[in-house]
């Protein structure tokens, strides 16, 4: 069998195919290879960050970063309201530990900005203290000062308002076609717009001054010139490009119209350039504003005065003033006497004094027996003043009010009166032997009393009691001569009685009673015969008073020798 040989046509056009396909892909590999081999690297990266299964190397993300930023803060805040804590933190934390770059980077920009505000602000402080201290003593700033009570403003405000004619508060320019603001300006201290977006009211104009063309008609070029806003006025000064607005307070000149003419038409002089390439960047018009802001400004009324009137109202609100001062120190010298006056009183105590709420008040300790404060406050100067007092009761010991409270503790009779000293109560006067006791008994529990001393307290049971003892003693009974029997029994017997009362009026009183009974007989006869007369008629009356209940022992008898035959009795009393 004959085979066939290798060598045959298509075998051999297959080895050929096959050697120019080798030689492309050589010639392919010289040529894209680096550039293959970098794409597969780079498909590699992007599938193993779809898979998350390999880090961003920090040059990648370096890479990546700026157009990831950029690409996410379009799309929504996320991204902003992310890192917004961090930030805050990071400038915090600087600033705590080194102050001075955040200060020297911001320092260019604040500290101008601060010394206007500060200057804008002392400007028109010292401008309002001045109107309200020129009409400070005046007819016209008292008629003011109660206006402004009257409607509740201060009274810098009512002065501003009688005396300012005009002042311009505001200056907008505003870009015709877009209704943006080009330059603002406004007076420090004042907020007649209640901080409003600039950009805002700028657009609200053009928006009223469209709706007024096409409501009420007009050409293109007419335009809006005034617009009142409550006390506020809008003046409006339209230019090709620019318009300017004014926010005027008052009533102002029509020269200040011409004023503002001035000003748009030098804007569009100066910023002609500037103002038909606006792009919305009002930056390029910052150097306009000094010139706005020297047509800000207030105009107030100027008043002739006749100073010699001034000088008068001076005077006399001056006099007013001292006569009030001195009212004042008057009454309040008259309230220190008073409390003073108080203060010293025996039993009263002063802990607190003063005035609040618009009355005086007094406020302390009393004791009850001490003078009641309404008396004191009303016969003093401040009699008819409304005065606040309060006072706690409480038991002092003063000797004035001790000695008053024992009087009315004691019941004393008005004849008893009584002093302290040195915590011993001395009673004087005259009583009753049974309040003596009693008073003895009850002095013992009074407050602060250490000792009670009555020895000059004159006992008027005694008292009596000792007068009748006299009135026995100077009335003898009498014997006629030679005899024992007295002239007149009835004498006797009467005397018995007094007798019998006295002796037991003493003895309730305390006292040992002795009664001597003393007979006597005229010298003419014998010394025997007088001896016996003498004892009989001593013995006679002895018995009958012991008759009449006077015990015995009570009783002596002795005789003597005296000029009228008699008896007597002679008291001892201890």
């Amino acid at each position: 069998m004959k085979r066939k040989s290798s060598d045959s046509p298509s075998t051999q056009r297959s080895t050929d195919e096959n050697g120019r396909n080798a030689d492309m892909e050589e010639l392919r590999a010289l040529l894209v290879s680096p550039e293959q081999a970098e794409l597969e690297r780079v498909d590699a990266r992007l599938s193993a960050i779809e898979n998350r299964d390999a880090p961003l190397e920090p040059d990648e993300l370096a890479e990546l970063l700026p157009a990831a930023i950029v690409a996410r803060s379009q799309r929504d805040k996320k991204l902003a309201a992310a890192l917004e804590p961090t930030v805050e933190e990071t400038l915090r934390g600087s600033v705590r530990r080194n102050p001075t770059p955040i200060v020297e980077a911001i320092f260019p920009v604040i500290g101008p900005a601060i010394r206007r505000a500060i200057s804008e602000a002392l400007a028109s402080t010292m401008e309002s203290v001045n109107r309200t201290v020129e009409h400070q003593f005046s007819p016209q700033g008292v008629k003011w000062r109660l206006e402004a009570w009257r409607t509740g403003r201060s009274f810098s405000q009512v002065v501003l308002a009688h005396t300012l004619l005009y002042a311009v508060e505001e200056i907008f320019v505003v870009h015709n076609e877009t209704g943006l603001p080009l330059v603002h300006v406004e007076q420090g201290g004042t907020d007649p717009l209640e901080d409003n977006d600039t950009a805002l009211v700028t657009s609200m104009l053009t928006v009223v001054q469209e709706f007024v063309r096409d409501s009420l008609g007009g050409e293109a070029g007419d335009t809006l010139e005034t617009v009142e806003y409550g006390d506020l006025l809008i003046w409006l000064e339209s230019g090709p490009r620019a318009s300017l607005a004014a926010v005027i307070r008052g009533t102002p000149p029509r020269t200040l119209r011409e004023r503002f003419q001035q000003l748009i038409e030098h804007f569009h002089g100066d910023y002609a350039t500037a103002l038909g390439a606006f792009d919305g960047d009002a930056s390029a018009f910052e150097l306009a504003e000094p010139e706005f802001v020297e047509a800000l400004g207030s105009q107030y009324e100027a008043r002739e005065r006749s100073r010699w009137k001034v000088w008068v109202f001076g005077l006399l609100v001056l006099a007013l003033v001292a006569f009030v001062a001195f009212r004042f120190a008057q009454t309040r010298a008259n309230w220190s006497d008073l409390v003073r006056e108080l203060d010293a009183q025996p039993g009263i105590v002063v802990t607190e004094a003063g005035r609040a709420g618009g009355q005086w008040y007094v406020n302390g300790l009393r004791d009850p027996m001490a003078v009641p404060v309404d008396s004191i406050v009303a016969r003093s100067a401040l009699r008819g003043a409304a005065i606040r007092r309060h006072f706690e009761p409480y038991q002092t010991s003063a000797s004035e009010i001790v000695a008053q409270r024992a009087s009315r503790v004691l019941d004393a009779p008005e004849s008893v009166d009584f002093e302290m000293f040195d915590e011993v109560l001395t009673a004087s006067g005259a009583a009753s032997n049974d309040w003596i006791l009693e008073a003895r008994r009850r002095a013992e529990l009074l407050f602060a009393v250490a000792g009670y001393d009555d020895a000059a307290v004159e006992n008027l049971d005694l008292t009596r009691a000792l007068s009748q003892v006299d009135q026995i003693e100077g009335a003898p009974v009498s014997f006629p001569i030679g005899q024992t029997r007295p002239s007149d029994p009835a004498a006797i017997q009467s005397m018995v009685v007094e007798v019998a009362q006295v002796v037991a009026e003493l003895q309730r009183l305390g006292k040992t009673v002795v009664i001597h009974v003393v007979g006597s007989a005229t010298p003419t006869g014998t010394d025997e015969t007088n001896e016996y007369l003498s004892r009989t008629r001593a013995v006679t009356l002895a018995e009958a008073i012991r008759a009449g209940g006077v015990p015995s022992e009570t009783v002596a008898v002795s005789g003597v020798l005296e000029e009228q035959p008699s008896a007597r009795l002679r008291f001892i009393i201890r």
